[in-house]
This record gives structure tokens, sequence and C-alpha cells, in this order.
């Protein structure tokens, strides 16, 4: 009674002494045949001498009778092999080449092909047998004659089986071997093409699970973690979707269709981690793909794309695609998204698709069995009980209130915290020399971490400026207050208290500031984000607004985005070049201009952060935008005694001043805004410092001279009063 094989390399060497019968016997027919001067030709051709030592055989009786012989025992020998192999199989023993057949639906002689290709793969010794064989000296490699006539004796049996060579068997198909012509200037027959097992292909017969080097780093494998954030959305969506899985693929339920799930949301919202979570409880690997990276590779998208299908089948596991925006959202690439799906269809039964929006490709939905499933952004609380769960044990007088108002500050999701946090640690460590995290550390963390995605499309400012600096009315700074607060005490009004339920858009804060230049509108945002420690981006009008249709929105969804996954006060200056008057329609350019409009309605109702909108002239924003806007702010032009506060506050208290100047007569004569007011001092105090004197009226009388001039004012003697004379002379 035969005994099963022990592993796949007992399983291939019997195999390979059967290949090796069968070359006896073909070789013996040729040998036959040969011109005895053969063996004249030394270096030129391999002499029969040496292939009857490759083959240990001599030939002591008559061929015919040796042939007959070699016949039964090839026979006799693949008996043995099959009846080996099937108590194998029926144990439960992994035979590697029977394996891929059946992954890849191979009949009998399409796996005794693969045999044949990976026997000069495993041992030099065919390179030389197959060219003896053929006759050939530079091909090394069977040939798809050869293959036939190893196989079959009748030219009607070989004839059937040379369709398993087109392109669209298994073979080819599936690229586990490569069909090439030897000479790349004489193409050839079908028959004449050499073949060579795929080196993938080669790697899984002989046992080793790397993944295909062809798709560089753009592949790897999704290992599980342990170390996450429980949370109930993700727990209740891995249970749901592992019951759903099981009785997809249940035989109650015929399909012919692949699974896909579209999990979208924000980077680090918790997709990947699902998709560790779910294969790590269905037990099987998953193959991670970056579509960005995979689309840099030197070779062929279409290509890649077949080759990643197939590495899923050769691990038996689920794919995981991300950035799907790189084709998805890329009118250069967008083609390429079929070779993709062909690839999914033909190989991936179970895939996940990551992507940052909502699925906007109507192929995924007609090719697959589909489901679309966003990730949720958490709110204060949650982010809050994330922050705790991942600072036990490494904090240090940080309070729960702390915490509280950095998870109100940074809206960043569960992956953000986690890099957050090692950045915390680190500067911990370099601070302080060990890691206990200090609040100092957590806060430096999300500064750095939020400020690099905004850097291109908007400007940084700088918050030096305090409450004291800016001069309103009592209740427009109350306001200002108020609009701090509300980032404050945001997460217990919409968190705790549950307001944040009844807004079907964003939770975001948009305000208003409209007033004439030099009131301080730019001075105001700034203090806001002072008080809450948030940064603060000028929008850059003139990178966003483009005459090329459709860049504009797409600048603004850049901004928007970076912005959500930063937690940014967006700052939109002379806001009415964006944010004007929807007009009539009355030709092209007025619809689009009117559908940018719609887009940023859009946007901002969707955005979680802070927006502040300045003008000048408030009657031109668009009526949609005034009704979003949580707080309004007119910034008055200032009375005298609003310009008076203006001066005394304008100077540090290190300015060397003289006694002379009158700031009551400054306030009183001259109707500037505050802005026209610094320009004024900071004038002032070059002409003095020139002198080397400390700052007079007289420097002053002129430097509002300048200032003057520069708005396109004329000096009268009535607003100079007794200091006219001074501007003929000069500063004394």
């Amino acid at each position: 009674m035969q005994e099963a094989y022990t592993d796949s390399y007992e399983h291939l060497s019997d195999e390979l002494k059967w290949l090796d019968l069968v070359i006896k016997t073909n070789i013996l027919r040729q040998q036959k045949l040969y011109d005895t001067t053969r063996n004249n030709l030394k270096g030129l051709v391999i002499e029969d001498g040496e292939i009857n030592n490759l083959l240990n055989f001599s030939l002591e009786r008559n061929e015919d009778e040796e042939i007959a012989d070699l016949l039964q025992e090839v026979k006799k020998l693949k008996t043995i092999i099959d009846s080996r192999k099937k108590i194998s199989l029926n144990k439960g023993i992994y035979l590697s080449l029977p394996h891929l057949s059946s992954l890849f639906h191979l009949n009998n002689f399409e796996e005794k092909c693969i045999l044949i290709c990976l026997a000069p793969e495993l041992n030099k010794k065919y390179e030389k047998l197959f060219a003896y064989i053929q006759d050939d000296i530079t091909i090394k490699k069977p040939t798809v004659n050869l293959i036939l006539n190893l196989l079959f004796s009748s030219d009607k049996e070989r004839l059937l089986h040379l369709s398993s060579f087109f392109h669209s068997a298994p073979l080819s198909k599936f690229r586990l071997i490569q069909l090439y012509d030897t000479s790349s200037d004489n193409p050839g027959s079908l028959l004449s093409k050499s073949t060579k097992l795929d080196e993938r292909i080669t790697s899984f017969l002989l046992g080793l699970n790397i993944i295909d080097i062809r798709l560089g780093r753009s592949v790897k494998y999704l290992t599980s973690k342990n170390n996450y954030h429980k949370d109930h959305f993700q727990d209740c969506l891995i249970q749901k979707t592992i019951n759903f899985v099981d009785g997809y693929f249940s035989k109650q339920n015929p399909t012919n269709k692949n699974l896909v799930f579209y999990f979208h949301g924000k980077k680090g919202s918790g997709r990947k981690t699902t998709v560790r979570r779910i294969c790590n409880s269905l037990r099987i690997p998953v193959l991670y793909s970056d579509i960005e990276r995979l689309i840099t590779e030197p070779i062929s998208f279409g290509e890649l794309s077949w080759i990643l299908g197939r590495e899923c089948i050769l691990q038996q596991g689920a794919l995981c695609i991300d950035n799907i925006e790189a084709l998805t959202e890329n009118n250069e690439k967008a083609s390429m998204i079929f070779y993709l799906i062909d690839s999914l269809k033909t190989f991936s039964k179970l895939t996940f698709i990551l992507s940052k929006k909502p699925c906007n490709n109507a192929s995924f939905i007609d090719n697959f069995s589909f489901i679309d499933i966003e990730f949720p952004e958490f709110d204060d609380l949650e982010r809050k009980n994330i922050w705790e769960t991942y600072l036990n044990g490494t904090r240090r007088n940080i309070n729960s209130n702390y915490i509280e108002e950095i998870a109100s500050k940074f809206h960043f999701t569960e992956g953000r915290i986690k890099i957050a946090l090692e950045t915390a640690r680190n500067l911990a460590l370099w601070q302080h020399g060990n890691n206990q995290i200090e609040p100092e550390d957590i806060y430096n963390a999300c500064r750095l971490y939020s400020d690099s995605e905004l850097n291109y499309l908007a400007r940084k400012l700088d918050y030096t400026y305090s409450w004291n600096d800016i001069i309103l009315p009592p209740d427009k700074k109350n306001v200002l207050r108020n609009i701090c607060n509300y980032v404050k005490f945001r997460h217990k009004v919409l968190g705790e208290w549950g307001l944040g339920k009844k807004f079907s858009m964003g939770n975001g804060l948009n305000v208003l500031f409209s007033g004439s230049s030099g009131t301080g509108k730019t001075m105001a945002a700034q203090i806001i984000a002072k008080e809450l420690n948030i940064d603060i981006f000028r929008i850059d009008l003139s990178r966003i607004v483009s005459k090329y249709i459709g860049e504009t929105e797409k600048n603004l969804d850049k901004i928007f985005t970076a912005a959500g996954n930063s937690n940014v006060i967006l700052f939109f200056d002379e806001a009415d070049a964006l944010f004007g008057k929807r007009s009539e329609v009355k030709d092209a350019h007025d619809r689009y201009a009117n559908i940018e409009i719609a887009y940023l309605l859009q946007k901002i109702e969707e955005y979680n952060g802070i927006v502040i909108l300045a003008t000048n002239l408030r009657s031109n924003i668009d009526d949609a935008f005034v009704r979003r806007m949580h707080y309004i702010v007119d910034f008055p032009y200032p009375d005298e005694t609003m310009r008076k506060d203006i001066w005394l506050s304008i100077f540090p208290e290190n300015t060397p001043l003289n006694s002379d100047i009158d700031f009551n007569f400054l306030a009183r004569q001259f109707k500037l805004s505050g802005g026209n007011i610094r320009n004024v001092a900071t004038n002032a105090a070059f002409l003095a410092a020139s002198e080397n004197k400390e700052i007079n009226i007289f420097h002053l009388i002129n430097a509002v001279k300048m200032e003057y001039e520069k708005i396109g004012k004329l000096c009268l003697k009535n607003d100079f009063g007794e200091y006219y004379e001074m501007l003929e002379m000069g500063c004394q």
C-alpha cells in the first residue's frame, strides 16, 4: 500500500524522476536518428555520452526493447505518484504543485507543463538535456514544441493541446509561464517559442511565501496589531462585516460576483485597523497595496494590477487597496482603474478599498457586490477617550480638563493621535530625559503635526497681539471673546449636551468680520488664534482662483481637506473676491462663477473648524454665506476716543518718546484707522532713529503727512493746525 508524501519536496522529487524517464525515452528515440558525426563537433553540440551520463543509463540491449521498458517505468511511476498524491491530499498534507493547479484550475497537461518549466530552475542539467533534444545548444529552455513532444506521441494529441499555450489559456493568462522568442530579430511560430516559469511561481512551488518582487514596496502584508482603541462604531462594524462575509460565501448563497467593501473617511479614522481586525477574525492574510506608490513603479500599471491580483490568489487572502483617489481623481490616470477592476474581478474574492471620499466610480458598483461604508469623525468626547487610552501611564501634570481642551482644539483621528503622542514622547525624552509627557509636549507635537499640509496654498500668520492691543467698543470685544468660548466649550455643548446631533452638516464655526481697511480685522483673527492656541492661515487668493474651469474648486478642496486634517483657523482676507454675490447668468463665465460660490457654501457647511471671512464691504458678500455665519462682527471706523486709545497703545514701553507729543491733538485732528496709525508710528520711529533722537511731535507730524500722501488725502492747514508750518521745515 502506498504512503502519503511527507511534504512538497518529496512529491516534486518523484515528479522530476518521472520527468527524467520521459526525457530518457525521448532521447533514446532521437539517438537512433542522429548521425554519428555529431560527436566530432565537440563544443558545438552536446555529445551523446554526456547526455547518457546525465541520465545515468547505457544501451546494452536493443533500442526498441529499452524504449518499451522505459515506457512501462513511466507508466508505473505515474501510477505511484497519482496514488500517493491522492492519499496526501485526503490527509490534508500540503503539496505545492497540486495546490497551484487547484488555485488556477489547471488540467493535468498544464500541470505537467509547469513541472517541465520548473526543472531547469532547480537543476542546470535540464538545460543541457533540453538543448540536446532540441538539437540547438543555444536553446536551453523548453520550447512549446518540446513540451508537446515530451508528453504526447501522436500529432493529433499535440495539436489538441497546443491551445493551452494561447494567451487566453491559464498558463499565459495568469502569467504562470512566459513565452518568448529566442531571437528578437526573428520572431518564430508558437511552437518555436521558449517557455520560462515565472519567478514568483517558482518560489511558490518551493514553499517560499514571499510577495512578488515586481510589486516593489507598494505591497506588503497587513499584520494584525493588538494595540488599538476600542471604538463602538468599529466593534459593531467588524462583527457585522464578519457575519456578512460568512453568509455571503456560504454554500446557501450562490453568487458569481466578488465582494468589495469601500471604506471612506479621514486618514487615520481607523479604516486600515478595521480591515486588520476583520481579516484576523476571519483568519485570512491580507495584502495591502498603496496605489499612489504602485503607479510609480517602472512596470506598467496594467501588468502590476494583474500580478497583484494573482498574488492575492497565491496568498489565499483578502486584498486591501489604499489611496484609490490616485486613480479616480486624476484625469490622466482615470483609465487605469479598469486594469484594477479586471484584476479584482478575476482574482480577489474579498477586497477592501480605502478612500478619503465616497465612491464616485460606477464601475465598482457595476462589477462587484459593493458595500460603501463611511467612517465618521470622532466627536470631542470620543477624541478625549482616545487620548486618555494612549496616554495611560506616560503623562505628568496633564489633567482631564487639559485633555478635553486638546481634543476640542485638534480634530485628530485615532491614527493622528497615535502619531502625535509618539512625537510628544520624543519631545519629552529630548527635553526632560524621560518619556513622561508634559502638557507643552502634547501641544507642540499637535502644532508640529497640524501645520504641514497648508503651506503651499496659505500663509501662516504669527500672533503676537493680545487683547490689550485691539481697540474696539466693549460690545464688539465681547463678541470676539464669545467666539473663543464657542471653541473652548464646544465639546460640552455639542458633545456632552448633545446639540451636535441636531446639526446635519459640520459642527464648525463661521465668522464674518466686516469693516474698512485698517480697523483691526486681521488683528482680531490673530488674537483669537492666540487665545485658542490654534494656528491661523491666511488664504492666498492668487494661488486659489484660477481662470481654468474647475481648478478653483480643486484648490479649495485641497485647502479644506488639509485644514480639516490640521485643525487650523482659515482666514479669508478680502473675502468678497471669493464669496461675492451670485449674479444673473448671462454667459458661461457667470454660470461657472456661481458654481464656485455654491461649492464654497458646501465646503464651509461641511468644515468642522473655524473659518473667518474678512471684507471691507459686507454688502458684497452673498446672502447665503451671511446666513451661515455664527457670528458677524462689524469693525467700526475709530472715533476720537478710540483713536486716542490706539495712539496710547501703539508704542511699546521701551520706545523713547518725547514729552512734547500731544496725543489728544493727534486723535482729534487726524481721522485715521488703526492700520494707518500703526504706519505713522512706524515711520516716525525711523525718522527719529535716523537723527538719533527721541520720537517727538514733529516726527509724528511728518509721518502723518507721508501717510496722507500715500492714501491720497490733502494736507490741509485746518487738520495740522499749529504744526502745519513744520511740514515745510522738516523735523527739528
